[in-house]
């Protein structure tokens, strides 16, 4: 460890002189907070077109790094790099795509305006890596013909062909946007697929991009052609790092509340091939979703048992649509409200409607809240409807009059309404799904005293839980593109012509 970072200071040391002659080395760098970047690495001193014509840093003014990865340019603060690793012998496999006649004089493009046929079928790649599309220009609209030149595991390029109006384009973009049979396809296309070796690159190509299911169906397509080669190793190797990619994802599924996805890989897991120890922890994980629903369908069944055993019809009615409520939304990520429920459930010296309390409270304010005390815990739910009727309200006096019921209510204390608005679900409907898409809406927004609604979508996450609390990204789109356009961006995937 000692002589990785001496040799992350020699780095270091080199990148701080080597700015006088413009100097850029391949070298991957870790930060301080954890995240990994690799590409040209070079230390600039401000932010210009050209970074290698760029002289030191201003008087008084911070070292900047450049760090890019022929994708995307990343500039970052010098004194936020906490160890850099020489990566000068790094090579991954590229594919040229032959026959693409680039032009090469034209029009000098200034700014690229809206693009008028994205979506439609001349927008999309064809099986040579060629498409047209149609900008809007000073002069009206203009077809650029453009064709894919260059594939690697990271990027594609893109550059204007010899035909239409020869504006000229020299664009990279994500290799992760194009589909594994589109990308098989087109580099199958620029090789001899009649040379094994050939081949082989394209399954090296598919690992080094990190798409080991593409890279499997790749090996498994080579020794069907090439029945001669022997690959077994080389399969059992990419099933593994298929599993391996897949139990990652299981684990960000879980994390970031997507459990009907994590728990469909589980039950899909494949298991030839694979590691003991792999299959071990996704048996643990499947078994752990496994009692969790188990102990949901449990507390469901206490719920309404204990519901029957109160011999007040009245109160039972009242209680009804509460514990109905409870024992609906009930989930994964709600199941810790009743905690106090579960370790007590089964006390025979609790009343039911003592433990029917500590469920229903446990629900609005959480378990470490929670009380036997049944008019308090129903207090709570009154409270709590005041409180969404409060927040839907835009009338001053219908407002007042619901301070007034809530501060006459023995679970009004501002301590427990606090516990109380943070466990509870947004106050205001979700509307209809537009244009049938999951999670997503067109809301609008008042502005200017009122006078004018203006429109915003929104993306929700898969399997949106409104009881859980998501990171979010507000986005707002430039001269020449939509809303829409920025969705896309942001939460759009890859679909099968690998847009």
């Amino acid at each position: 460890m000692r002589s990785r970072q001496v040799h992350g200071r020699c780095l270091l040391y080199f990148l701080l002189v080597s700015c006088a002659t413009s100097t850029v080395v391949a070298a991957r760098i870790e930060l301080k907070n954890g995240v990994v970047l690799e590409g040209a690495l070079a230390r600039i001193g401000t932010l210009v077109a050209n970074p290698r014509n760029a002289n030191g840093p201003g008087e008084g003014g911070e070292s900047i790094v450049l760090i890019d990865d022929d994708l995307r340019r990343t500039y970052i603060p010098f004194h936020q790099i906490r160890e850099v690793i020489d990566d000068t012998g790094k090579t991954e496999t590229r594919f040229a795509i032959p026959h693409q006649p680039v032009a090469q004089g034209g029009y000098r493009l200034v700014s690229l305006g809206q693009i008028l046929n994205r979506g439609k079928a001349e927008h999309k790649w064809d099986k040579f890596g060629r498409r047209t599309i149609e900008i809007l220009t000073g002069k009206g609209p203009a077809d650029v013909v453009q064709g894919i030149t260059l594939v690697t595991p990271r990027y594609y390029r893109v550059q204007t062909l010899r035909s239409g109006r020869r504006i000229l384009l020299d664009q990279r973009f994500a290799t992760s946007r194009l589909s594994g049979e589109y990308l098989r396809q087109l580099l199958q296309n620029s090789i001899d697929a009649e040379n094994p070796d050939r081949r082989l690159d394209i399954y090296r190509f598919f690992l080094e991009a990190e798409r080991y299911a593409d890279a499997e169906d790749e090996l498994e397509k080579i020794v069907k052609d090439f029945p001669d080669l022997e690959l077994k190793d080389q399969m059992i190797a990419v099933r593994n790092l298929k599993a391996n990619r897949g139990l990652r994802e299981i684990r960000h599924r879980r994390d970031a509340g997507q459990h009907h996805f994590a728990k469909l890989i589980l039950e899909n897991f494949p298991g030839q091939d694979i590691a003991g120890g792999t299959l071990v922890e996704v048996r643990e994980i499947l078994e752990k979703y496994q009692g969790i629903s188990k102990l949901i369908d449990r507390i469901r069944g206490a719920l309404r048992r204990e519901l029957g055993r109160v011999k007040n019809p009245q109160l039972v009615e009242r209680l009804q649509p509460m514990i109905d409520e409870v024992a609906t939304e009930l989930n994964s990520h709600t199941l810790v409200r009743l905690s106090a429920f579960v370790q007590l459930e089964s006390d025979a010296s609790l009343a039911p409607t003592e433990k029917l309390a500590l469920a229903l409270s446990g629900w609005l304010v959480g378990s470490s809240e929670a009380t036997d005390n049944l008019p308090v815990a129903m207090s709570l739910y009154e409270v709590r409807n005041y409180s969404r009727e409060y927040l839907r309200s835009d009338v001053r006096s219908e407002r007042r009059r619901l301070v007034t019921q809530i501060r006459s209510q023995e679970g009004g204390q501002p301590g427990l309404l606090a516990k109380i608005l943070a466990h509870m679900k947004p106050p205001l409907d979700i509307p209809d799904l537009l244009d049938g898409t999951p999670g997503f809406y067109q809301l609008q927004v008042a502005v200017g005293n009122q006078q004018q609604e203006v429109p915003y979508l929104v993306q929700l996450p898969p399997e949106y839980d409104p009881y859980r609390r998501y990171p979010a990204i507000v986005t707002l789109h430039g001269a020449g593109t939509s809303p829409g356009h920025q969705i896309d961006w942001w939460a759009g995937g890859v679909d099968a012509e690998g847009r």
